[in-house]
């Protein structure tokens, strides 16, 4: 449903999505996200203690991401990234003082609390504006570029952490508290654009259908959010696998910030380079390509020397940068306004489901047989995944955006 727009709303429209951008970097900026396993360790927590903050992360970001999808949908996109803004302070304050597990429980609840209310209230809030304003063509390229800034704040921040280290862990963890300050100003600073509205009761009602219609009686959705389920996974394992890799070919631990900061950074590369490829490549062929490239990923490195193969691995890693956009993109297209930020919230849940399920396991094999191994199952069964998906979305091919 379009909305006719005010003269002051058009105007405002940009700085909308200005201060989104502001906000999306300072909450990138996790100063101490490169020495975070140090500083625990440093604290007294063992492997098996991290590993357990990590699991209860993903399993309250799990149990969340939907309610607060269709929180934000209910009252208000602003009001969601705001108290997410909150809660993200209040997470890595409770960081910078504290020194147990069970501080840092606390602090992982919070975290996680912050990032579900963040988890598609951001995007819905932004292609919203845009739709508001009659821009919805541009989206596209505004995603991208949300996205390189968020990486190259996240990959500055690294290298910033790194410095901060040698004088003291805790300065580094500390110092992401004030960017993390700087992001409820941001998020105080946004207004809500007009839109379609929901509603006021029945709101479990409103969830089971958006559910039902994302993952049932919308094909072009499902297959959409099941391809993402499988490629996000396969670059997140990309992520995760990018330490123990690194320690196989024999690189310095020095350079492990620097390696991580690349991989941002030609995430950010890969996200502008969406934007380029807009008008020139038809969504439907961007999303083979990428497929193409994140599965042959696994299959090189699993069969080449690791010294060689760390060079292979960041450009790997960089395909998530033009993934996450042009996914968010397509869904925000297929999407009505009323429960967009739910549907998004579903897309990024159903992703974390996937790969929760199969960490575990693939945990296991790398450590009872090789990295490599692990590497290579991933590629194959990923790559069969994925397969089968495209092999179910041609029924819809023809109606997906292109």
């Amino acid at each position: 449903m379009s909305i006719p727009a005010s003269a002051n709303t058009c105007q405002s429209v940009p700085q909308n999505i200005t201060r989104l951008y502001l906000l999306s970097g300072l909450q990138s900026m996790v100063i101490g996200m490169p020495i975070a396993v140090l500083f625990w360790q440093d604290n007294g927590l063992s492997l098996q203690q991290i590993f357990i903050l990590q699991a209860v992360f993903s399993i309250v970001l799990i149990a969340l991401e939907i309610p607060t999808g269709h929180l934000a949908d209910r009252w208000g996109r602003k009001n969601s990234l705001l108290l997410g803004s909150l809660f993200i302070t209040m997470g890595y304050s409770i960081y910078a003082v504290g020194a147990s597990f069970r501080a840092f429980l606390a602090a992982e609840i919070v975290i996680a609390c912050a990032f579900s209310l963040n988890s598609g209230a951001l995007e819905a809030l932004m292609y919203d504006s845009l739709l508001e304003h009659g821009a919805q063509h541009t989206s596209r390229r505004v995603f991208g570029k949300q996205f390189m800034i968020m990486l190259m704040a996240e990959a500055g921040a690294g290298i910033a952490g790194g410095l901060l280290a040698l004088t003291s862990l805790r300065l580094a963890m500390a110092a992401t508290v004030p960017c993390m300050a700087l992001s409820i100003g941001a998020a105080l600073s946004l207004r809500e654009p007009q839109r379609m509205h929901m509603p006021c009761t029945k709101h479990l009602a409103h969830i089971r259908h958006a559910v039902s219609h994302a993952l049932h009686h919308d094909v072009r959705l499902r297959s959409v959010i099941a391809l993402y389920g499988v490629l996000g996974t396969l670059t997140l394992f990309l992520a995760w696998f990018t330490q123990p890799y690194q320690q196989l070919a024999n690189l310095p631990i020095a350079f492990f910030g620097v390696t991580h900061a690349i991989a941002l950074l030609g995430a950010a590369c890969a996200a502008r380079t969406m934007m380029w490829l807009e008008k020139k490549m038809d969504d439907r062929l961007l999303l083979i390509v990428l497929t193409a490239i994140i599965i042959s990923t696994f299959m090189v490195l699993s069969a080449i020397h690791p010294a060689i193969g760390i060079f292979v691995l960041l450009a790997g890693r960089s395909a998530f940068g033009a993934l996450k956009p042009l996914v968010n993109d397509i869904l925000n297209k297929l999407t009505a306004s009323n429960m967009r930020a739910t549907v998004l919230s579903i897309n990024s849940c159903t992703f974390r489901i996937v790969f929760a399920s199969a960490a575990p396991i693939i945990g296991t094999i790398a450590d009872v047989t090789s990295i490599q191994r692990s590497l290579l199952i991933l590629g194959t069964g990923g790559g069969l995944l994925a397969l089968i998906v495209f092999i179910l979305m041609r029924r819809v091919w023809d109606k997906l955006p292109q």
